[in-house]
């Protein structure tokens, strides 16, 4: 289990909600990952330059949407920016915002009020521990 604890996996949840950005990145740091937080789109865009292993994305923050950040990403031109799991997060269930979603190659899309943060743990655990 030492191997473990020296890797632990980062992940880097953006939420411009205080409130549920705390509940999920204690959740996921309870579950044994390293959490970088970030509360717009500024912060995220610094924050991935740390080349976390996952990237929890909200879809509406208040500078930037999270498609726009998921776009400037994939546009980078490196291996890990090309390949970063990277799920949105968001209230919208609408098909334009899951297409629009998709079409930037998220890993997964999760809707916030129909989500437990356990099964968003556990999503993120089966897609780090492959």
């Amino acid at each position: 289990m030492s191997d473990a604890t020296k890797e632990r996996k980062t992940v880097l949840v953006v939420d411009d909600d205080e409130g549920y950005r705390m509940l999920l990145s204690d959740a996921i740091s309870d579950a044994g990952f390293n959490v970088i937080a970030a509360k717009n789109g500024q912060e995220a865009l610094e924050k991935i330059s740390q080349s976390p292993d996952l990237i929890l994305l909200d879809h509406v923050l208040p500078d930037i949407t999270g498609i726009d950040i998921l776009k400037k990403l994939r546009a980078e031109n490196s291996a890990w920016s090309q390949k970063v799991p990277v799920f949105m997060l968001t209230q919208k269930s609408d098909l334009s915002t899951i297409a629009d979603a998709m079409e930037g190659h998220v890993s997964g899309y999760f809707i916030k009020s129909e989500e437990a943060l356990s099964s968003i743990v556990a999503e993120i655990r089966q897609k780090l521990d492959l």
